[in-house]
């Protein structure tokens, strides 16, 4: 609780300006009150003793009181400066994101060319490693992509444009246009839908971002399948979740793995790529941003369960 506590302060510090003074309201709130009691402690103690404040009881009291706004001082200052370092780290991914793709892109047009046979044919083993090299761009290209939207997310500059859409056929159009990694990797995928199903309140492309990366995620694990559930949460909500049959992950490590850059230590399978270890924080992200929730569920040798809720419309 203290972790995210101290993560909404330093990011509504310099994520969002409008908010730096309620921020640094409550934050003072939370290091006064309890110095502010102990000092009223003692003023009812001398009360309550019935003799006359000393000239060592006001200078206590007063000292006290600077002690309260010195700790003050000092906390903010460090979230102040944790804060710009959060900043920093944002600006240098964005910046590296964007210097990236640029070489990425001139290398893809050489490739084409090369493909494509325009400077001279090619033999199957040449064709070979050009579909190694194609293979590594692509991965290079979701790792720059991957870059630039937590960066995006992360610094409240994200458009988004939600409105009422259906779950269910989101969801098939997900499946659909990840079917050639599925059928790489040699697994089946089902859908289990609850009808009925009420429509979602939320930016759909974000939402199908999140499937594609959730559904990545189990691909990479998966032993034979992947099952992608949806039903009404409550009255008011959509609940989408992800299960694969995979290694599963130990429970004391579920609360890590939504934090960016980490990466649980899951037995490799599937297409025996590990990602960036930033699909889920995207996730978190994006379903934070829509007013939703995102959880997780494994047991060791049992598998993996994501799953999140949204709003209905």
């Amino acid at each position: 609780m203290f972790r995210k506590f101290v993560h909404w302060i330093s990011g509504a510090l310099y994520k969002d300006r409008k908010k730096q003074w309620g921020a640094i309201f409550v934050l003072g709130l939370c290091v006064a009150i309890p110095i502010v009691m102990i000092d009223l402690a003692g003023v009812f103690e001398v009360l309550l003793d019935e003799r006359v404040a000393t000239k060592e009881d006001f200078f206590a009291f007063i000292f006290l009181i600077f002690l309260t706004f010195f700790s003050g001082f000092i906390v903010l200052s460090v979230l102040l400066e944790h804060a710009k370092i959060e900043e920093t780290k944002t600006q240098i991914i964005h910046i590296v994101s964007h210097e990236i793709k640029s070489p990425i892109a001139t290398a893809e047009l050489a490739l084409a060319n090369i493909e494509d046979e325009i400077l001279g044919p090619l033999t199957q083993k040449q064709k070979r490693g050009i579909e190694i090299v194609r293979k590594n761009l692509d991965r290079l290209n979701r790792i720059a992509g991957n870059l630039l939207d937590i960066g995006r997310l992360e610094s409240g500059k994200t458009e988004m444009h939600p409105a009422p859409f259906d779950m269910e056929r989101l969801i098939a159009e997900t499946v659909k246009n990840m079917g050639p990694q599925i059928e790489e990797n040699n697994l089946k995928i089902t859908a289990d839908i609850a009808h009925p199903l009420p429509k979602v309140f939320a930016d759909a492309n974000m939402i199908a971002q999140v499937l594609t990366n959730l559904i990545g995620n189990a691909l990479r694990f998966a032993k034979s399948r992947i099952i992608v559930r949806a039903k009404p949460e409550g009255t008011k909500g959509v609940r989408v979740g992800v299960e694969d049959d995979g290694p599963g992950i130990p429970k004391d490590r579920l609360g890590d793995l939504f934090q960016r850059f980490v990466q649980i230590n899951r037995p490799v399978g599937g297409s025996h790529y590990k990602g960036t270890g930033l699909g889920l924080a995207i996730a978190k992200e994006i379903i934070r941003l829509n007013k939703g929730a995102i959880r997780a569920e494994s047991e060791e040798g049992k598998g993996t369960l994501f799953y999140f809720t949204l709003p209905a419309a």
